[in-house]
């Protein structure tokens, strides 16, 4: 009797020291700032630190599942993730998704969360893992990104993001048999703004005219600065060449009423050369060159036109001589 008495009151001390082991583990994970978890094959919430309860407002998670944080358009990814976890077929998954606070969906933060399943020999019991914000870093990538693809004056996308949707537009249109336009913008007499009323203004004018040619255009259109004063439209999706021509239309009409900045009205005047994907090129870099032929054409004009590749073509004898003449004119 006295040894089983020794043996019990061994087995609880040793039973005690792990429950004191396993407080002390919680209560260093609750100093963590990165929440903690564990719950269910199907997402039942069983164990959480006070991280998770910072994060979404719900102290008491008896009744929760994780479903009911996460982002209503992200919960099919995150769920499809913990299946592969559950069913083995991965070990471990890092997923970024948004989870908003208990009460107020309109509040949501970005999260990575790292995963793993427990596992009792050959069965998932659960799935355990790490929950970070990366809220803030999430907003600072999206800012680079934005930077590295738009322009900082006007909030155009650039030659990159240009040339990028300038691929998927064309490769659009050749599945479904459509046309893209694209034609270069050029303003008339910018040099003489900036000459005479300085480059703050001149900048307030290719604000100005970003607005007025965003709003001309349709929302599947781009507007890209291409540099300087020149701007590049991109029309993709068209059915017919006459498509192109009601969306010039609107273009030229900007030209009959003036920009005023502080004050001051500004003549809005530009050159536009258009060129149309399959008619006039096969391919982006093709249909460049032929829309900047157009604009350097309707330079030589006199300005303050919009010309079409195909309209112009039979009209040169050669690129060669068309250049000559557009640049000797320019003189």
């Amino acid at each position: 009797i006295g040894m089983l008495a020794e043996e019990l009151s061994l087995l609880m001390k040793t039973a005690s020291l792990r429950d004191e082991e396993q407080r002390t583990y919680l209560q260093t994970l609750d100093l963590l700032q990165d929440a903690v978890i564990e719950f269910t094959s199907d997402g039942r919430l069983l164990r959480a630190t006070e991280a998770w309860s910072k994060l979404t407002g719900v102290s008491d998670i008896s009744n929760c599942s994780i479903q009911q944080f996460v982002y209503p358009e992200d919960v099919t990814d995150v769920m499809e993730q913990i299946s592969a976890l559950t069913h083995v077929q991965k070990l471990q998954v890092n997923i970024r998704f948004r989870i908003f606070r208990q009460g107020d969906v309109n509040v949501h933060y970005w999260v990575e969360g790292r995963f793993a399943a427990v596992r009792n020999v050959d069965r998932v019991v659960s799935i355990r893992g790490v929950v970070r914000d990366i809220t803030n870093t999430y907003r600072q990538e999206r800012q680079i990104s934005h930077m590295a693809l738009h322009d900082a004056l006007t909030d155009l996308p650039n030659r990159v993001l240009l040339e990028d949707r300038m691929e998927m537009a064309i490769s659009r249109a050749a599945r479904n048999g459509k046309r893209v336009a694209l034609g270069f913008v050029d303003l008339d007499h910018f040099k003489q703004v900036n000459d005479n009323f300085g480059h703050k203004i001149g900048d307030l004018m290719l604000k100005e005219v970003t607005a007025q040619l965003g709003a001309a255009l349709r929302m599947t259109d781009t507007l890209s600065r291409w540099g300087g004063d020149e701007f590049v439209v991109l029309c993709p999706d068209l059915e017919s060449l006459e498509d192109a021509r009601d969306i010039t239309e609107k273009l030229s009409l900007l030209t009959q009423k003036n920009i005023l900045i502080d004050g001051t009205e500004f003549p809005f005047i530009f050159s536009a050369g258009f060129a149309v994907y399959p008619d006039d090129a096969g391919n982006s870099e093709t249909l460049l060159a032929q829309a900047d032929r157009a604009m350097f054409y309707a330079k030589a004009q006199g300005r303050n036109n919009i010309q079409f590749f195909n309209t112009i073509a039979a009209k040169e004898t050669g690129r060669q001589s068309f250049y000559i003449q557009s640049r000797l004119s320019n003189a």
